[in-house]
């Protein structure tokens, strides 16, 4: 089941709100890839998310280091 979590969000305390503002994500869609980029303490952070058939293949990258990790539907 997919969630809509697009729209406005309001922030309900602003206890530790310096560390949610060190890592600022940018989603995009790229094809039929989700991609998300973290800007913070590490260059290029985040990851990456394809759904290829009962599989989805998630990719996470952080300053040049590629992790590589697939999922079976079951």
């Amino acid at each position: 089941n997919l969630v809509d979590l697009s729209g406005t969000w309001n922030l309900l305390s602003s206890d530790n709100f310096e560390g949610y503002t060190l890592a600022l994500s940018l989603v995009t869609w790229d094809n039929d890839k989700l991609t998300c980029v973290q800007k913070g303490e590490k260059k290029s952070r985040g990851w990456r998310h394809r759904i290829k058939g009962d599989q989805l293949h998630l990719e996470m990258f952080c300053q040049g280091q590629v992790c590589k990790q697939m999922f079976q539907r079951a």
